[in-house]
């Protein structure tokens, strides 16, 4: 139990952001529970990756080729499912030298197009487009106007965040 004098302490605490302005414990609350949420969502990918044997990179690298269909580069890959450019690197060669993927040469000679094989389509399938179903049906869970309105805030705080992140000089 917590005295007045401990309280008020707490109140005025800057919790190490030295001098930035700390929200009420309402916001840090609810702050707490999104993270936890998103923690548990990271959670489900990585121990579905683990599950199918392949590395959180390899799996995400096979994601996005399944679920978007288009034609992917190694920095496209990097920069849409923000994972660092050496990581991806080493898991689209460990997915070359295991026969699930090959690279293809673009007329722009700097690029590559990832192609997945006929061993990385099979994998695919049993793996990450298991995934993608499973989402699938948990968003069809979710009225249509639900959706909507999760994407949406999801997307506004995304941008106020990184909007902050850059005002702070943190990102």
């Amino acid at each position: 139990m917590t005295t007045g004098m401990e309280t008020d302490i707490i109140n005025q605490s800057d919790f190490g952001l030295k001098g930035r302005r700390v929200m009420n414990s309402g916001i840090r609350k609810i702050l707490s529970d999104y993270n936890s949420l998103i923690k548990e969502n990271d959670s489900i990918y990585r121990a579905a990756a683990k599950r199918y044997g392949i590395s959180e990179a390899a799996f995400w690298i096979l994601y996005m080729i399944r679920e978007s269909g288009e034609d992917f580069t190694q920095n496209r890959i990097c920069s849409e499912i923000h994972i660092p450019k050496q990581t991806v690197n080493s898991a689209l060669y460990s997915l070359i030298k295991d026969g699930y993927i090959c690279l293809e040469q673009m007329s722009d000679r700097r690029s590559k197009k990832i192609i997945l094989t006929d061993k990385g389509k099979a994998l695919a399938e049993s793996t990450v487009d298991t995934v993608i179903e499973a989402e699938c049906e948990a968003f069809a869970g979710l009225e249509a106007s639900e959706r909507k309105e999760f994407i949406g805030i999801f997307d506004k705080y995304t941008e106020l965040f990184k909007k902050n992140m850059l005002k702070n000089g943190d990102e």
